[in-house]
């Protein structure tokens, strides 16, 4: 599964919204950030890669304004403009002088808060993507890996991901093979050198992560149950095999919780918050040990289950829920009857 990183910059710690050009110097992104390090000591700096750009002369395309620099101009779109801490969705070239910085919009994504009627899907593959939006209250960043032959973004989730982030504006960057990022240590590399970067600099948080803030309701590692007809952050409905497994909560960004069907490895996917029908338990799961000779293994939490394995006597199992003393087996196989077992302490 690709991976993603979303980060949420309040207005009240932004220090600083702009454009690095990268058209003459051709720098990797880990020097741009080493860079603007050393430029504001100790703060956060937050950078992905922007507009989009000719590959061939790697020059940019559309419109480019950074730190007062204009480096490509045509003011057929919209754009995003920036100065000092301010971020504002704009059109026209008349308007473009109180800007330092210009990132244009292609496509728009979000218009008051709500789908852009100029909103173009373009296609429905799925590759790597690069957002940016704000609302009265922070700038949101976000950046999904592309990967060849895995689940990445299509431009309508692209829209859907963003609405849920609460965007009044939101507009799509360059994306696929330019797809990168990194948001205060949290990183997206590609190979490729892109022609220009947004970047956000953000006095240090207290008590909290924007990557992954703290959600005590939601702890790490604990187990959920989803609301019927929940849905991916993408829109696209939470599939049956999902919903009837045990699921394991794996990462917590603000109102997005990231799932699994593991305690470890690849997760599944992630879903807002009103989703979650509520903790199972933080710490529920224990070992019981199998004191019958054979004991079957069900679908389901009832003697009409179907038989799907078997365990045997001294085996020493983990049950992660019970229902009518019946515990469902940690590496959700099925479901055995807790009468024939004894917990391990």
């Amino acid at each position: 599964m690709a991976t993603q990183y979303t980060a949420k910059i309040p207005f009240s710690r932004l220090v600083k919204i702009g454009i690095w050009s990268n058209q003459s110097t051709k720098y990797a992104m880990s020097t741009i950030y080493s860079k603007l390090k050393t430029k504001y000591p100790g703060k956060e700096i937050y950078i992905i890669n922007g507009g989009f750009f000719n590959m061939s002369t790697f020059r940019a395309i559309f419109d480019l304004k950074a730190d007062g620099t204009t480096y490509s101009k045509q003011f057929t779109m919209a754009y995003m403009g920036m100065k000092d801490n301010k971020i504002k969705f704009d059109y026209g070239e008349k308007n473009s002088s109180q800007y330092t910085d210009i990132v244009t919009a292609y496509p728009i994504l979000i218009e008051k808060g709500v789908k852009s009627p100029n909103f173009e899907k373009l296609d429905g593959a799925e590759r790597g993507r690069s957002m940016l939006g704000y609302n009265d209250n922070e700038v949101i960043v976000s950046c999904i890996q592309d990967v060849s032959n895995t689940s990445d973004f299509s431009m309508n989730e692209e829209l859907n991901f963003m609405l849920s982030q609460k965007c009044t504006y939101a507009i799509n960057l360059d994306g696929g093979g330019s797809s990168q990022c990194n948001f205060n240590g949290k990183i997206i590399n590609s190979s490729r050198k892109v022609n220009n970067f947004v970047y956000l600099v953000a006095t240090p948080a207290t008590n909290e992560s924007n990557t992954t803030p703290s959600n005590a309701q939601y702890p790490i590692g604990s187990i959920v149950k989803l609301k019927k007809g929940a849905k991916w952050i993408s829109g696209k409905t939470v599939p049956d095999w999902v919903m009837n497994s045990t699921l394991y909560v794996r990462a917590v960004n603000g109102n997005n919780i990231t799932i699994s069907t593991q305690k470890t490895g690849a997760v599944t996917g992630t879903v807002l918050s009103s989703y979650i029908e509520g903790n199972v338990s933080s710490s529920s799961s224990y070992q019981v040990k199998i004191t019958a000779q054979t004991l079957n293994v069900r679908s389901t939490y009832s003697t009409s289950g179907k038989i799907v394995g078997k365990v045997t006597k001294n085996q020493i199992v983990t049950i992660v829920e019970v229902k009518n003393n019946w515990g469902k087996l940690g590496d959700n196989s099925g479901w055995i009857y807790l009468q024939y077992t004894k917990k391990v302490n």
